[in-house]
C-alpha cells in the first residue's frame, strides 16, 4: 500500500503541474489577444482622428497663416493689436482654442525680451524652461510664448520656452530654417 502512496502523490503532482501550465499558457494567449484586439481598435480611432484632421487642416492652416503674416508685416505688434486681429478667427474657427505666437530670442537679447514684455503690461514676466526640461546651461536661441489670445486662462504659458527641449527646439529651429509655420 505505501508503494501506491508515491505514485498518487506524483499523479496529483504531475496533474496539479499540467493544470498550472495549461492556465499559465491560457492566460498569455488570452493577453495577446486582448494586446491585439486593443491595438486594432487604437489603430481604428488614430485614422478616424487622422482623416478628420486632415480634412479640416487647410481650414485651420489659414488663420496661422493670418497671423504670421500679420506679425511679418508689422514692424512692431502690440498685445492688444494681436488680441484684436487674432479674436476674429478664435470667433468662427471652433477647431482653434487659442493662438500663441513665439518669437525667435537670443540669449544676448534675452533680458531686453522680458524688459520688453514686462513694458508691454506682462508682470514679472521671464523667460522659463519647460517643466520638465534637463537642467543646464540656457539654450543660445529661446522661443518663449509671447502671445497667447485669448491670455484669460493661459497666463501660465506666457514666459514658457519650448527651446528648452531638445526635440522641440530641434523642431522649431528646423521650421524657421526653411521658413515654415509649426503647429501643434
Amino acid at each position: 500500500m505505501n508503494s501506491h502512496f508515491p505514485s498518487i502523490r506524483a499523479r496529483i503532482g504531475l496533474a496539479l503541474m499540467a493544470g498550472f501550465c495549461v492556465t499559465l499558457l491560457a492566460t498569455g494567449l488570452m493577453y495577446q489577444m486582448e494586446e491585439r484586439a486593443r491595438r486594432e481598435e487604437f489603430q481604428k480611432r488614430a485614422q478616424a482622428r487622422e482623416i478628420v484632421i486632415s480634412s479640416v487642416w487647410p481650414e485651420l492652416i489659414l488663420p496661422l497663416r493670418s497671423v504670421q503674416s500679420f506679425y511679418i508685416a508689422s514692424t512692431s505688434v502690440s498685445r492688444d493689436e494681436f488680441s484684436l486681429f487674432t479674436r476674429t478667427f478664435l470667433h468662427r474657427q471652433h477647431g482653434v482654442d487659442f493662438f500663441a505666437w513665439l518669437p525667435v530670442v537670443f540669449d544676448v537679447v534675452l533680458p531686453f525680451h522680458e524688459f520688453h514684455g514686462r513694458a508691454m503690461g506682462l508682470d514679472g514676466y521671464e523667460v522659463r524652461p519647460l517643466p520638465r526640461s534637463p537642467v543646464g546651461p540656457p539654450p543660445a536661441i529661446s522661443f518663449p510664448v509671447f502671445y497667447a489670445e485669448p491670455t484669460r486662462g493661459h497666463e501660465e504659458l506666457l514666459g514658457l520656452d519650448l527651446a528648452s527641449d531638445e526635440s522641440i527646439r530641434k523642431v522649431l529651429q528646423e521650421a524657421c530654417e526653411q521658413n515654415r509655420l509649426t503647429a501643434r
